[in-house]
């Protein structure tokens, strides 16, 4: 790999590219700020006045709250790393998952950018495995230049072209 390398944490873990914090913040944002329409409209519409209020304002509070830690989390608490055996990827804050793919499950890679990750220069790296009941990771918030490190190394040159046979 290259120098394209986030810093390491002291066990050699990776972070997610710094550009991609405010995407992933507001893609994780998102969803907690929907039920607030409905959180504000149905307390009010039926409870005007301060009895409205006092329902709709904590729970517009709490939405707000859970999405900008569950934003912040998304980025901050992901962690990826590449050795020998494969790729590992942790992930969570509250509900940790870690994630490990040996290289002789890789069947191929893809890299998806659209127009956000593109003028940021990131990318989604999505590695399709053989044999899984979840058959792809998909994980975000890599620099399209790690993406394609990664690509390359987890696929041997010996196996890249088996397919053209």
């Amino acid at each position: 790999m290259n120098s394209t390398l986030n810093d390491l944490d002291a066990e050699g873990w990776n972070g997610l590219e710094p550009a991609a914090k405010p995407l992933m913040f507001w893609f994780g944002l998102l969803p907690f700020l929907i039920p607030i329409a409905p959180a504000t409209v149905v307390p009010l519409t039926l409870m005007p006045g301060w009895s409205g209020l006092a329902i709709t304002l904590p729970v517009a509070a709490l939405c707000l709250l859970l999405g900008i830690s569950f934003g912040r989390n998304r980025w901050q608490c992901t962690r990826w790393r590449l050795d020998d055996a494969g790729f590992r990827l942790r992930k969570g804050r509250w509900w940790q998952q870690e994630i490990f793919i040996p290289r002789s499950r890789v069947q191929h890679l893809d890299i998806h950018n659209g127009p956000m990750e593109r003028s940021r220069g990131l990318a989604t790296l999505v590695i399709h495995t053989a044999g899984t009941e979840s058959h792809a990771l998909k994980q975000q918030g890599f620099s399209l230049q790690t993406a394609t490190d990664l690509r390359d190394a987890l696929i041997p040159e010996r196996r890249r072209d088996d397919s053209a046979l």
